[in-house]
């Protein structure tokens, strides 16, 4: 074999050694690629089962979380509870109380009136006092008619005078009329304004008696009915001096006696005069009597005073819905059932919605 053939085999035996190391590397590095992709999916494989895991302990945690939550929110919820019975109990406890006290509140004021009224019950003609009674009236129904022939008994004696002055040209007042003839009761009509009672009481006063020849001069309008005597208001004016002697007052709006029936002492009778003159051109309805006569006619005088001063009792403080004929029936009953508050608002019995109770928690 010549050298040039020998060199060509060794050349040859050496490009297939040199294949054989690539093919062997070749193996090597699949084998590694291989190795590799196994491991790199096997730790894909952990960290999908790590996150599965740790989803899982998360959802978890975040249940026993709200469960947590929840049963804080539950025992809040129990203790809002808990303080709002507490708070509840106190309250009617604190009611109960206030409830207890009001009834010896007002039984003693009962009692204090009833027995102030049982020494007042006597003839006022024993008083050797005269009276002037101006009953107003505006008769435009049959019950104002039978409230007007009910009434008049409980305000009329030998000692005490009454005019009775009514609105013109309504249905009933020619009976209204025959009834005064009867009784040789003064009457006369004028036209109906908006200064409404007061306006006919400053009419009578001006132009149809001498007051000045009484004792004292009652006012009176038929808005109510007279239930029982009421000699004991008769008497308890000429038990005291003020100028202003009111049945009752009241604390509705502002503290005042109401205006269905009052007195003067016949001394202040000029002091309504002047007052109800200066204001009777703004006088347009019977809200505006309600405000700048009844409201202010405590203000118009040095002193007043009235029979039933409920104003002081606690339950009659509101400066809203307080008045007594309206708005506090346990009162009302128990002093109309005591004789106290002999009297029914024509009002209360025309609104349907409502009617008087028989029992007062008063009672």
């Amino acid at each position: 074999m010549g050298r040039i053939q020998l060199a060509a085999l060794k050349i040859k035996l050496q490009q297939v050694k040199l294949q054989k190391e690539i093919l062997k590397k070749q193996r090597i590095t699949q084998n590694q690629l291989r190795k590799k992709q196994l491991m790199e999916q096997m730790q894909k494989k952990q960290q999908e089962l790590q996150l599965v895991q740790h989803q899982r302990l998360e959802k978890q945690r975040q249940l026993e979380q709200q469960k947590k939550l929840e049963q804080q929110r539950q025992l809040e919820k129990q203790r809002q509870l808990e303080q709002e019975q507490r708070l509840e109990k106190e309250q009617q406890k604190q009611l109960e109380k206030s409830q207890q006290k009001n009834k010896i509140e007002v039984s003693n004021f009962i009692n204090q009136k009833t027995l102030i009224k049982s020494e007042n019950s006597y003839d006022p003609q024993q008083n050797n006092k005269k009276y002037l009674v101006i009953l107003a009236c505006h008769c435009e129904s049959e019950v104002k008619l039978s409230t007007i022939k009910n009434n008049i008994p409980y305000l009329k004696n030998d000692k005490i005078d009454i005019v009775v002055i009514n609105s013109t040209n309504l249905k009933y007042n020619d009976e209204l009329k025959t009834h005064c003839d009867e009784l040789k009761i003064e009457y006369n009509e004028i036209p109906n304004d908006g200064a409404c009672d007061f306006g006919k009481y400053l009419y009578v006063l001006q132009n149809m008696t001498d007051y000045e020849a009484y004792d004292y001069v009652v006012f009176t309008n038929d808005s109510y009915i007279i239930h029982s005597s009421i000699a004991h208001f008769f008497n308890f004016i000429t038990k005291t001096d003020d100028d202003l002697y009111g049945y009752n007052d009241s604390m509705e709006k502002t503290h005042h006696i109401q205006s269905y029936l009052f007195a003067l002492n016949a001394k202040a009778v000029t002091i309504f005069i002047n007052n109800v003159e200066n204001i009777k051109k703004h006088l347009k309805n019977l809200n505006d009597v309600i405000i700048k006569c009844e409201l202010e006619l405590i203000n118009w005088f040095s002193s007043y005073a009235c029979f039933l001063n409920i104003s002081t009792l606690t339950c009659q403080q509101k400066t809203v819905s307080s008045n007594i004929f309206f708005h506090n029936d346990d009162l009302y009953v128990a002093l109309k059932e005591q004789g106290l508050l002999p009297f029914t608002k024509l009002k209360r019995l025309s609104i349907k919605r409502t009617t008087i109770p028989n029992t007062s928690c008063y009672l």
